[in-house]
């Protein structure tokens, strides 16, 4: 019979007690096993570590190529690749180009809640105040509530038709909700009623910019170009016109 020695007095002991049966002291019959001692392999002997060998299977491949993928789209993002400075320009940021205007992808300004809504009231009481309408109209355009703004555009155009202007910055605002079709319709009514109108003519190209219709928006912005050279609207026509 396998002997245990006491840990307290060295007395043997046999392995089936718990306790030395010369001192009473608890056994430690925890032994090393040796036959549950892993065997060193041979290829560990010889590399100073025992990590686990890599394995390339299909999942791990599809994790890294997933990883390069985000890494380089990161890297695009961050070099401004994605980014667009084609936008179509309302009558108020074309007229005064050293103002500070609201970026038009750049979602909807809560600051400008107050206001809005002062105007709005404004206008309730006093329905045919189209000055404030139409500053409400804007107002809701430049904070980006864009079907807002259409809706108090057409409020303002069933007085007042022959506003081309006010025709174009209705486009504006189909343009930035991606409704290019009717952002070009309603610019196209703006020309009805002033056909040299500059903007409407590089506004036009730019939305048929982003139908990609190519060779249309340029037959819109050298129409631009032609109607005042010198504008500062015609320079940015120009460079449309070289780079695309």
């Amino acid at each position: 019979m396998v002997s245990v020695n006491c840990p307290g007095c060295g007395e043997g002991n046999p392995s089936s007690n718990s306790f030395c049966g010369s001192c009473g002291s608890p056994l430690n019959k925890q032994q090393p096993d040796a036959r549950k001692i892993k065997k060193q392999r041979p290829e560990e002997k010889h590399s100073g570590h025992s990590g686990k060998k890599l394995e390339f299977t299909g999942k791990n491949i599809a994790i890294l190529l997933l990883s390069l993928a985000i890494f380089a789209l990161i890297i695009l993002i961050a070099s401004g690749r994605f980014t667009t400075h084609d936008t179509v320009l309302t009558n108020t940021s074309a007229n005064n180009e050293s103002k500070a205007q609201p970026d038009p992808h750049g979602g909807v300004d809560l600051s400008k809640l107050e206001e809005i809504n002062a105007l709005d009231k404004l206008i309730a009481a006093n329905p045919n105040d189209f000055v404030s309408l139409l500053n409400l109209a804007h107002m809701l355009n430049d904070s980006g509530f864009k079907q807002k703004a259409i809706e108090k555009y057409d409020l303002y155009l069933n007085a007042n038709p022959a506003s081309a202007d006010v025709w174009v910055d209705r486009g504006v605002c189909f343009y930035e909700m991606k409704d290019f079709n009717n952002a070009i319709e309603s610019m196209k009514k703006g020309l009805e009623y002033a056909p040299r109108h500059q903007i409407a003519h590089f506004n036009i190209g730019i939305v048929n910019l982003a139908m990609n219709n190519i060779d249309e928006a340029k037959k819109w912005w050298q129409k631009a170009v032609e109607i005042d050279p010198m504008a500062p609207i015609a320079e940015k026509a120009k460079n449309l016109l070289n780079n695309n």
